[in-house]
């Protein structure tokens, strides 16, 4: 997979509405189905500066000790306030781990004393529990920290990964420096955190997504996470096409050939002849090559578009479908493990090629008026040459098709909308 990102953010968590936005993109599915992201909840040790100011005193006691350490009785001298005043201001300050006091009584700055000192502000450890990638250790974004996350012993019997994030696993303190973390706020840090200076516990967890892979318009691969309100665009493709997807025939137990099989029966009994076996792309999904098409499997609509908008031809790119579109739906549901009888490709994308010439000009003149209806409305009416009837027209003739038979094809097999404009002399 190329490592190339699409740079799409997706604002919706629904996988319909994912893969309808990427064909409206002239992006082409590959993959599309919920998935279960491994993440780590772990409890940290951050340090930060508190937003509680310092006071006179406090600061002066800092300030002396910076220089060197002290007892009480010089400090008490230096600073001209009485020992019985001072004293618990120094207890004070060394419950909260900013002074310490020797052997010999004298107090001297702790580490975060020190800092407290050079900064002006009192310097604080706090333990904060925060979400990392279970694959990179990276800082997730808290948007996904209202996600529902399930423990591995939740999903025994729902994902092949489980072992991506093992509980023996290390966590190094290099994937979380704060000098590559730019916007603390938008990985649940405060801004005044400087550093998380230790791991106190950790533990595995996973969250429910939709992982979406596509290549976009500029022929790049891309592969994302969708999550309520958050989408995971930077982990390498290599690893997530490795860690998520599933092969063909997976979730419904069976293997790839005996899904392709399927595929042949169903297509075959809906009226559509093969122009060889189904097999598979390089991306384990499954690759239909149509010769013909009868009346009944001409006019199926898929999602309210005509099926043969989708095909693919010398001229065309196809269209992958991102569900098998013949046979009973039952709908897709992203929170429920599907099966065989819920979705036959679960996830997987299928596409379908015309090699017989009687359907590549079906489909050709169909896609070719649809793109011409696109261009002619969004031409502003003030600067139309022509009807659209005759725009129409010159599109489909500029590609060598014959228009009559065009019109023909477009008002039987077309949408309603596109029916309705070809039946009409002028606008």
């Amino acid at each position: 997979m190329s490592s190339e990102r699409g740079g799409r953010k997706f604002k919706f968590f629904d996988a319909h509405k994912i893969t309808e936005t990427l064909v409206k993109e002239g992006a082409q599915l590959i993959y599309c189905r919920e998935a279960l992201y491994p993440v780590i909840e772990a409890e940290v040790r951050v340090r930060e500066k508190s937003r509680d100011q310092l006071g006179d005193i406090e600061k002066t006691i800092l300030a002396l000790l910076e220089a060197c350490p002290a007892s009480p009785e010089s400090i008490s001298s230096l600073m001209g306030v009485r020992e019985g005043s001072l004293y618990p201001i120094l207890v004070e300050l060394e419950g909260r781990g900013l002074v310490e006091r020797g052997q010999g009584g004298a107090y001297g700055l702790s580490e975060l004393g020190k800092l407290s000192a050079q900064y002006g502000v009192e310097v604080v450890d706090v333990d904060r529990a925060l979400l990392l990638c279970g694959i990179t250790g990276r800082l997730l974004p808290r948007n996904l920290y209202s996600v529902q996350r399930f423990s591995p012993s939740e999903l025994k019997q729902r994902a092949r990964s489980l072992d991506l994030v093992p509980e023996e696993s290390q966590i190094e303190l290099s994937a979380l420096d704060m000098n590559k973390i730019q916007d603390r706020r938008a990985v649940n840090l405060a801004d005044e955190t400087m550093a998380i200076v230790g791991i106190i516990q950790y533990k595995p967890a996973f969250l429910l997504g939709i992982l979406v892979f596509y290549k976009n318009y500029m022929n790049y691969e891309a592969g994302e996470i969708v999550f309520p309100g958050e989408t995971i665009d930077w982990l390498p493709m290599e690893k997530i096409w490795e860690f998520f997807s599933e092969p063909l025939g997976f979730s419904a137990k069976m293997t790839a050939p005996e899904v392709l099989k399927k595929i042949e029966e169903i297509l075959i009994s809906n009226g559509v002849e093969l122009a060889r076996e189904v097999s598979l792309d390089k991306y384990g999904n499954p690759l239909v090559e149509l010769k013909s098409l009868s009346h009944k499997a001409l006019n199926f609509q898929y999602r309210g578009r005509p099926f043969l908008l989708y095909i693919g031809t010398d001229r065309y790119k196809s269209v992958p479908l991102g569900q098998f579109p013949f046979g009973k739906e039952r709908g897709f549901n992203i929170r429920k493990c599907g099966d065989f009888e819920n979705d036959l490709l679960y996830g997987r994308a299928i596409t379908f090629i015309a090699t017989g010439s009687d359907l590549k000009e079906q489909a050709d003149s169909l896609r070719c008026i649809e793109h011409a209806i696109q261009e002619y409305y969004s031409i502003m009416p003030t600067e139309r040459s022509n009807s659209s009837i005759d725009f129409i027209i010159e599109k489909v003739e500029k590609i060598g098709l014959n228009s009559e038979v065009a019109f023909n094809i477009g008002k039987k097999y077309g949408t309603k909308n596109l029916k309705k404009i070809l039946n009409t002399d002028s606008d």
